[in-house]
């Protein structure tokens, strides 16, 4: 049995291994969420290079002649 102390009411209890691994698995587990939201989040504000558009041809291109279905 494992004691954990409450963050809330800072009072002690106790916890069977597999209550407390569930609850380690729960932490984890928002700890690894948040830390992806935030990477996430960085990625998007930073300075990454960003695609260039497609070059304009600097000619026209001639008109096309639509071929009729009949």
């Amino acid at each position: 049995m494992k004691d954990i102390i409450c963050p809330h009411c800072h009072k002690a209890f106790k916890v069977d291994e597999a209550g407390y691994a569930d609850i380690l698995k729960q932490v984890r587990n928002s700890e690894f969420e948040e830390q992806l939201h935030l990477k996430r989040k960085s990625s998007m504000l930073s300075n990454s290079p960003k695609r260039k558009p497609p070059a304009k041809c600097k000619r026209p291109l001639p008109p096309r002649k639509l071929k009729s279905r009949n």
